[in-house]
């Protein structure tokens, strides 16, 4: 007989600015939100200091989790991709696995500054695939960031079920909320301190890139990130110029900590000449009846790489 318990996951984002939480249900249905929440730290932080003076993001997890999780629901973690190498490679579809296997290693090895051994690898086929070959997602997660990540929870009381990189949350967000939607070629955007990850979805991932973000050093929350995020967007445009006309998104989904996210949509999408509007994961996904109310007045695109994170099943 099925269980009666509800499989419900918790995604944890330990991001810059706040750790966030989602609790979501999966049913045959679909999923289901059960919980959202926040607790900001108490300063911004640049990436290079994350997992610096651990105890305040630890307080942070512990305080989140106290208000909005359950012991009974298992946890998968998020690593922000500024910790990870995330590349689109080819693999030949007339070879076995084991080869295809190791040339996705052995192009994780080229795309890292380090030794691969000092990495996490994990690589899955995207779908996309022609006569010859098949499209390949490479993610390398910095094992000494893995670890932090690992012993944060840890300490906060919690033992992860799983851990997953932000880009992959993104993904697994952006087929609930959006996937259904037939007829537009996607650009996912997702800033972050010092550089943003476009990820360009067309009926499968079709191209992820890391671009630079020249923000001074200063946190997302700052007003000296304006100038070059609006700066973004002419790149953004100048990236689009290069795709065959058949592949160029029609529009753009935008997620991120920062509070004046709708105003840099409203930039962008002036230079773009397209629609661009900050991501909602959940504008397609049941909610408990508690929570209605809240989510009709939420911004919700800084929830985006937890939510991605608790639609992943453990197990």
């Amino acid at each position: 007989m099925p269980s009666e318990t509800p499989q419900i996951t918790v995604g944890l984002d330990v991001g810059y600015e706040a750790v966030r939480l989602v609790a979501i249900e999966h049913t045959p249905a679909g999923p289901v939100l059960h919980r959202v929440g926040a607790q900001p730290l108490p300063a911004p932080r640049m990436p290079a200091a994350l997992f610096e003076n651990a105890a305040d993001v630890t307080a942070a997890i512990r305080t989140v989790f106290a208000s909005y999780g359950d012991p009974a629901w298992p946890v998968v973690g998020g690593l922000r991709n500024r910790f990870a190498t995330v590349l689109l490679s080819q693999v030949d579809q007339s070879a076995d696995a084991q080869t295809q296997y190791d040339w996705l290693m052995w192009e994780a090895a080229h795309a890292v500054i380090d030794p691969l051994e000092q990495y996490v690898v994990d690589a899955a086929l995207t779908g996309r695939e022609s006569e010859a070959t098949r499209s390949a997602l490479i993610v390398a997660a910095r094992e000494a960031a893995v670890d932090a990540l690992f012993h944060l929870l840890q300490d906060a009381g919690l033992a992860p079920a799983a851990l997953s990189v932000a880009t992959i949350a993104l993904l697994n967000a952006f087929e609930v909320a959006y996937r259904s939607e037939l007829g537009h070629k996607t650009a996912l955007v997702h800033i972050e301190p010092g550089a943003i990850d476009v990820i360009f979805v067309q009926n499968t991932v079709s191209y992820v890139a890391a671009m630079s973000l020249d923000a001074d050093g200063v946190p997302l929350a700052s007003t000296g990130t304006d100038g070059a995020l609006t700066a973004f967007g002419a790149q953004l445009q100048a990236l689009l110029k290069t795709f065959p006309h058949e592949e160029v998104p029609t529009r753009v989904i935008v997620s991120g900590e920062m509070s004046g996210l709708p105003e840099v949509c409203a930039r962008w999408a002036d230079i773009l000449s397209r629609p661009v509007v900050p991501a909602d994961p959940f504008q397609r996904m049941r909610v408990v009846p508690d929570l209605e109310a809240t989510m009709q007045a939420g911004f919700w695109a800084p929830f985006m790489v937890a939510a991605g994170l608790a639609l992943r099943q453990p197990g």
